[in-house]
């Protein structure tokens, strides 16, 4: 989420006030906190989707491969071999961020089933 709603965007550092209430509204309002993880989900796969044209279009940069996988320029890799790992990167962050939609979402509904059993009870 940090790319998302980096500090200086805000104009604010970190435990600042503008940051904590971010912070709150991620924790206790659920329309919010959908916003936010689908905003950094679709990121993410704008991320992917251009890196893949790069790679189509052959316009990649060997020291962008490097620097993505945190390698060295000595680095002895084909680039095959990189934009491979590179994919698996991308693959296992967006499977990371649908999973915590979905456990937002169960927590969610969980919520909701929980104040309609409790709205039902007659005594």
């Amino acid at each position: 989420m940090d790319e998302l709603f980096p500090y200086s965007e805000f104009g604010e550092k970190k435990e600042d006030l503008k940051w904590e209430e971010h912070l709150e509204r991620l924790a206790n309002d659920f329309q919010y906190a959908r916003m936010v993880e689908e905003e950094v989900l679709l990121q993410s796969l704008f991320d992917y989707s251009k890196f893949q044209r790069e790679v189509e279009q052959k316009t990649y940069m060997k020291e962008k491969l490097n620097q993505t996988l945190k390698l060295g320029s000595n680095n002895t890799m084909s680039d095959e071999e990189k934009i491979e790992l590179i994919n698996l990167k991308y693959e296992k962050d967006i499977q990371k961020k649908i999973d915590n939609l979905i456990v937002l979402y169960k927590d969610q509904s969980d919520k909701e089933l929980d104040v309609i059993r409790f709205e039902k009870i007659d005594l």
